[in-house]
């Protein structure tokens, strides 16, 4: 069954910064249905400026399945990967 994954980012003051984030990878605790508290994620081609604070929301087929605010950004992602790492925890 294909999954349609979407990430939006948010400010801080919950205005959407972006919603059309390409990601080569995410890690969440546990699956789906009780995505837990940490989350790490990996971003390509960022169009805009993320800041610590800021808020992400994880859906699938169009349901929220996590809302979390970003703790750590790194830009180095690893060898041959272009992209932004993100993590956090749940709001």
């Amino acid at each position: 069954m294909f999954q349609d994954v979407k990430i939006i980012l948010t400010g801080r003051d919950g205005k959407i910064i972006s919603a059309e984030n390409k990601y080569s990878s995410y890690v969440f605790d546990t699956q789906y249905g009780a995505v837990a508290s940490a989350f790490t994620l990996v971003l390509s081609d960022m169009n805009s400026r993320v800041q610590k604070g800021d808020g992400i929301q994880f859906l699938i087929n169009n349901k929220i399945q996590f809302r979390g605010i970003i703790q750590r950004i790194g830009g180095n992602v690893g060898k041959g990967v272009r992209g932004i790492r993100l993590s956090g925890k749940d709001r």
